[in-house]
């Protein structure tokens, strides 16, 4: 899942913040 999620932070900068966050 987390894989998913770093995709979608390579798409928007933004979203590269929210992968920090549940990291």
């Amino acid at each position: 899942m987390y894989i998913k999620k770093i995709n979608v932070f390579i798409n928007q900068n933004e979203v590269s913040k929210d992968i920090c966050i549940n990291k």
